[in-house]
């Protein structure tokens, strides 16, 4: 979140809008509404640098951000983008891997994003 937020803060950052986003993790989006990780949570320190980072790129928003729970059963082609690392699990006949893509991406380059050092966090 912290990382599509930055990407998109250009876009957005001088105009009075209000920012949804949508999301089927219930941490991620707490944590973009209260700009803070739970303190229950096992890694809340490292969560808490995100939450940080966070509001620190959504100060300038008109008003506070929206955040809306959808099902992770309904983000099938996003996982399978998360997990395209991941050990194959599931093959096709003759051993071949078989995805679902969207057309769209049938002629997809993958792109690997660069290592954020400490020059990138603003806190």
């Amino acid at each position: 979140m912290l990382v599509a937020v930055d990407k998109w803060t250009s876009h957005w950052n001088r105009e009075r809008i209000v920012l949804t986003v949508k999301g089927d993790n219930v941490t991620a989006l707490t944590m973009l509404i209260k700009m803070r990780p739970k303190t229950d949570d096992a890694g809340a320190s490292k969560i808490a640098i995100v939450a940080r980072e966070l509001a620190l790129r959504l100060v300038d928003l008109s008003f506070p951000p929206d955040a809306e729970h959808t099902l992770g059963m309904s983000h099938i082609f996003a996982d399978m983008l998360s997990r395209v690392d991941a050990p194959v699990t599931h093959k096709g006949m003759g051993g071949v891997l078989v995805l679902d893509a969207h057309p769209a991406m049938l002629h997809s380059k993958r792109v690997t994003v660069p290592t954020r050092g400490t020059h990138w966090y603003k806190a």
